[in-house]
């Protein structure tokens, strides 16, 4: 997507700057996955955090539904000696898009500072302080969202609870009970979490029981299970838009709405029809 831009101004940008250079540098990435990737990952950010002022700040756009790399990028900031001071998520695809499927339509952008102030914290102090500022992110974006046409999705919220947990977590220069720089960097088996993942996991489902919706008692609400929150979001988007796709048990989309175990799968892009049947259709 770069290159694309970069055909409208590769051939001004030398004239007006000189010292600049107008290619990608595609083969200077930082590839790969695994401890060589993250150690290289925290290199680049320990030399853009040791070259930036006490008063400076670096801005990061991230887009991925899956806890575990949100757990991976906090503990690399975290690591780099940074914190995330603010988050925003923002729309980068449109609903009309090309693109069909369980997409993610918003991207987070992350403000990063130096982590100056030497503070420590007990991991049982975590809650709390992730679900007042996971709170305090949903009640902003739903305060200025249009009721009538409303541009943030489940999605997005989806975001905005692992940005708010990434702001509590990296604030902290110990976690007392967590080594956040070897959770980094050890092998891990497949399905097995860090502390540091499960504290962002927490964060969704925080965010699941704040945002109750509208005409449904809360009380009520939270004593659903994922299986009954998921259907009734399926039942709210087909009576929305018939030829909207509704979202399935792999579907990331509804992970708000219910536990976060049902995001687990990776996903594919799906269709379906959620059609009440028998005495529940009739309750209905």
């Amino acid at each position: 997507m770069s290159q694309y831009f970069l055909a409208w101004y590769e051939g001004q940008l030398p004239k007006a700057f000189p010292e600049w250079y107008a290619d990608t540098r595609k083969a200077l990435a930082v590839k790969g996955s695994g401890e060589d990737f993250k150690r290289s990952m925290v290199e680049v950010y320990r030399n853009l955090s040791d070259n930036m002022p006490d008063n400076g700040l670096q801005m990061v756009q991230f887009t991925h539904q899956d806890p575990s790399v949100w757990a991976d990028l906090g503990m690399i900031l975290w690591a780099a000696g940074l914190h995330v001071s603010a988050a925003w998520t923002i729309a980068t695809e449109t609903t009309s898009g090309l693109k069909k499927g369980n997409y993610v339509q918003g991207t987070v952008l992350l403000i990063l500072r130096k982590r100056l102030d030497d503070l420590d914290a007990f991991t049982d102090e975590l809650p709390p302080e992730i679900e007042d500022a996971v709170k305090d992110q949903l009640d902003h974006m739903t305060a200025i969202d249009d009721q009538d046409q409303p541009n943030f999705g489940d999605t997005d919220y989806q975001l905005a609870a692992y940005a708010a947990a990434l702001r509590v977590l990296t604030q902290y220069s110990e976690i007392e009970g967590i080594n956040i720089e070897n959770e980094l960097y050890r092998e891990k088996k497949k399905g097995q979490k860090s502390e540091f993942e499960k504290l962002i996991d927490q964060a969704v489902e925080i965010a699941c029981n704040h945002l109750v919706p509208a005409g449904f008692d809360e009380f009520q609400w939270k004593s659903l299970t994922a299986d009954e929150r998921l259907y009734l979001k399926g039942l709210e988007l087909k009576s929305t838009a018939n030829s909207v796709p509704v979202p399935t048990r792999n579907s990331p989309k509804v992970s708000v709405c219910g536990n976060t175990s049902l995001c687990t799968p990776k996903p594919r892009p799906t269709k379906c029809a959620l059609k009440p049947r028998g005495n529940l259709a009739a309750a209905i």
